[in-house]
């Protein structure tokens, strides 16, 4: 959850246009949520200014299914990075609507438009060939 997205919600309570418990259910997983194979920080956008990314080599397709599923779930962008193809297609098949950028080994799904912060321009320059995969992630995250 964002400050904006927080402010709607606190804005329908003082509006009268949502109870007490509504609210209250809309918060219940800020800041942590426990799904059994990890904790998934919700509040991290909050404190940060960006959702909480998932690094993939480690985990089995099933422990990312479950944590995109719930950052997902509650209207965040998503970011897995160092994600080999061949976890990336069952992810695909499970989110239909997430992007692969092979180059990058990352995989993201978008569920609301990225605010773009601050002016000018980023570079990202490589050195050569063995250089692109890590390029590629920065250029993506």
């Amino acid at each position: 959850m964002e400050t904006g997205e927080l402010r709607l919600v606190l804005q329908r309570l003082k509006d009268g246009n949502a109870s007490v418990d509504e609210v209250l259910e809309r918060l219940r997983h800020l800041p942590f949520e426990d799904i059994g194979c990890a904790t998934v920080d919700h509040h991290r956008a909050l404190r940060q200014g960006f959702p909480e990314m998932v690094y993939g080599e480690s985990k089995s397709v099933e422990q990312m299914e479950r944590i995109v599923a719930s950052l997902a779930g509650k209207g965040n962008n998503v970011l897995v990075t160092r994600l080999a193809k061949d976890k990336a297609l069952p992810m695909l098949n499970t989110f239909p609507d997430a992007r692969y950028h092979a180059d990058a080994r990352c995989l993201t799904l978008e569920r609301k438009p990225v605010e773009v912060r601050g002016k000018g321009m980023i570079l990202v320059v490589s050195a050569g060939t063995s250089d692109i995969p890590v390029a590629a992630e920065a250029a993506v995250t």
